[in-house]
């Protein structure tokens, strides 16, 4: 998993972004990034991306996470699941958290009602 837009990196470095996180979330044949945070070196909140460059970065988040959770499942059909994806800026990396979600059945046996 890359993100191959430098200029968008830099802008990142640029306005002292050091952590980004984003969380997704889908189910029932729908998907979406719910939001994204950004985080200085200290892990405090800072302002992040204009609204045109966060769209950028969203879509390619957006990629990112589809290209991880499908080795393992499918986070947009069905019951879905969630998570987030982790982008450290300074060391160039990422980490997605993945949750699946499903569904157990269980039919139990005809009981009589009086013994």
């Amino acid at each position: 998993m890359e993100i191959k837009d430098i200029a968008l990196i830099t802008k990142l470095k640029d306005i002292g972004v050091a952590k980004v996180t984003v969380m997704f979330d889908g189910s029932g044949d729908d998907g979406d990034i719910q939001w994204i945070e950004y985080y200085n070196e200290d892990e405090k909140a800072v302002d992040g991306l204009s609204s045109e460059d966060e769209g950028k970065l969203s879509d390619i988040c957006y990629t990112m996470i589809d290209n991880k959770v499908h080795t393992v499942g499918d986070w947009v059909n069905n019951e879905g699941g969630y998570g987030y994806l982790y982008i450290d800026v300074i060391k160039l990396t990422s980490y997605v958290e993945y949750y699946q979600r499903t569904v157990q059945e269980a039919d139990f046996p005809v009981e009589p009602l009086f013994q």
